[in-house]
């Protein structure tokens, strides 16, 4: 029989050998409670690397870190503010409605925006759209560079006459060369806007067709400053005013939006050869001040030969128009000056004019140069232009829409 001794040994040691499993077990199941955790964090870490890398691969930008790499701030959810340019800018990304706003010009983001664990980001398409650069990623940073318009000549079917009209559910305001009409027609995609340009009593540039019809006081034009303040009117009036502009208000529209072009309408015609060389010193210095590459989007419409000279004096423009209908020259002459000419690529007439017909337009397509018709607002003469060999048209009221359906019913 064993004694009290004996028995108390044994105790101890069932005692300890299991205090030992315990501490054994707890032990395993701590390691096995790390390993777990260990593998969630790993698979979890592969899985955002995975997530991290297709976002490079498909080129998608976290639009906070975008917007403050381009130095906007944030105002408030999705809002930021900043400058393009010198111009005050705010920028909307309204991912609700699937639009991104720049001032108030919209752009169309639907399906170019992810959210990626909350946060949101955006295509390269769509920060090309909006801000004209190209994003990238170099080493896992985000980097971006400049990107050109297109050619403007080889890329448009429309061009937007006096800013093309602001439309409304009833009419359309034609004329204006307003602030409303540059926004509503950007907004529908136009790149490309024709402006009349005529000087102020003080011989300031204003976006206005003529004074008799759209603005004058006691029987004289308006000042710059009395322009400013004016509220524009439409041909034909519908009783709607709207945002005259000066030149400088033109420029201002093209430094926050890289992918617009002006064609200058300058009425040259009312005016003596020194009197033109005046606006165009006067469009150059403006332009070079706010912005030299601005020159770059600018292009005159001369109306003869002589105009060439005038304007190349005072600045060698990449792109310049020939528009022919303040000339009774016969085409082959025009056509003959104009392949001299690297930088006029586009001639204009008027829709019909007998001048150009088919042998004519083919021959302007053989100097390589293109041929647009002015001013077309019906669909029936747009395709009659197209089928004629215009390139394309100056238009008051017709959509790119238009254009678009013309191109798929030539291709049916």
């Amino acid at each position: 029989m064993k004694s009290i001794f004996e028995k108390k040994e044994t105790i101890i040691k069932i005692a300890k050998i299991l205090l030992f499993m315990i501490f054994f077990l707890m032990s395993m199941e701590i390691v096995f409670t790390l390993g777990r955790n260990y593998e969630k964090k790993y698979y979890k870490a592969q899985k955002e690397r995975a997530v991290l890398q297709k976002i490079e691969t498909d080129r998608f930008f976290k639009i906070n870190d975008v917007m403050n790499i381009i130095g906007f701030k944030t105002k408030n959810h999705n809002i930021y503010t900043g400058k393009i340019s010198g111009v005050d800018v705010t920028v909307f990304w309204d991912i609700t409605n699937n639009f991104c706003r720049k001032n108030s010009y919209r752009y169309d983001i639907k399906r170019q925006v992810k959210k990626i664990n909350g946060d949101y980001y955006a295509s390269s398409k769509a920060l090309k759209d909006v801000f004209m650069l190209d994003f990238y990623y170099k080493n896992h940073e985000i980097k971006y560079k400049e990107v050109s318009p297109q050619t403007w000549y080889n890329h448009t079917k429309m061009i937007a006459h006096a800013g093309g009209a602001v439309k409304t559910q009833y009419n359309y305001n034609s004329y204006t060369n307003s602030k409303e009409a540059i926004i509503q027609n950007y907004n529908l995609g136009f790149r490309v806007f024709e402006f009349d340009v005529y000087p102020t009593s003080d011989n300031k540039m204003a976006l206005v067709h003529d004074w008799k019809k759209f603005g004058m006081k006691n029987n004289t034009p308006f000042s710059a400053q009395q322009w400013e303040k004016f509220r524009g009117t439409s041909l034909p009036d519908f009783g709607q005013s709207f945002t005259t502009m000066m030149y400088e208000n033109l420029l201002d529209e093209m430094l926050i939006n890289k992918d617009m072009y002006i064609i200058t309408d300058t009425k040259s015609t009312d005016f003596s050869k020194d009197e033109t060389k005046i606006q165009f010193e006067q469009i150059y210095k403006l332009a070079k001040k706010k912005d030299v590459h601005l020159l770059e989007r600018i292009i005159p419409q001369i109306y003869d030969d002589d105009m060439y000279d005038i304007v190349m004096n005072v600045y060698p423009f990449k792109s310049i128009i020939y528009t022919t209908y303040a000339t009774k020259e016969k085409a082959d002459k025009i056509i003959k000056f104009v392949s001299k000419h690297r930088n006029i690529q586009v001639i204009t007439a008027k829709f019909e004019d007998k001048r150009f017909g088919i042998t004519e337009v083919n021959e302007i397509h053989k100097k390589k140069k293109y041929f647009f018709n002015h001013t077309i607002d019906t669909f029936k003469n747009y395709t009659k232009a197209r089928t004629l060999g215009a390139d394309g048209v100056y238009t008051n009221v017709l959509n790119l829409g238009d254009a678009e359906l013309y191109e798929s019913l030539e291709k049916r």
